[in-house]
């Protein structure tokens, strides 16, 4: 009985470690439980949760470091569209707008988006 009791203790105090571990770095404890409750040692766990931490940390370092390269290659002109300095190409948004209008100003701006070659389309 002795080393049953043992081995429920080791599990509780583990458990609660990586769990205080994985909320202190702001990390899901639930999956890491699981992998301790398969019989994963508790250091190469915790080895773990700094793997995951500084992966999120690069992915999003990279994330941001694209968006930056992107910026630096559109450039505003002065009729306010945002142009790619690279390919020359304007730069497109997507937007929702609520428009609210009678019948016969909805006709009409689908009439000039049309013509100006804007894209649009209902959303209920």
């Amino acid at each position: 009985m002795t080393v049953v009791k043992q081995a429920k203790d080791k599990l509780a105090t583990a458990t609660t470690m990586i769990t205080k571990y994985a909320q202190a770095v702001d990390v899901d404890p639930i999956p890491w439980i699981d992998q301790l409750k398969q019989g994963q040692d508790v250091q190469y766990l915790l080895q773990a949760i700094d793997r995951q931490v500084e992966s999120v940390k690069e992915r999003e370092r990279q994330r941001e470091i694209k968006q930056q390269v992107a910026a630096e290659h559109q450039q505003e002109t002065s009729t306010g569209k945002i142009v790619d300095t690279d390919t020359g190409e304007v730069v497109s948004f997507t937007k929702v707008l609520k428009i609210t209008a009678t019948k016969d100003q909805m006709w009409e701006l689908a009439t000039f988006m049309k013509k100006n070659g804007i894209k649009f389309e209902a959303v209920e």
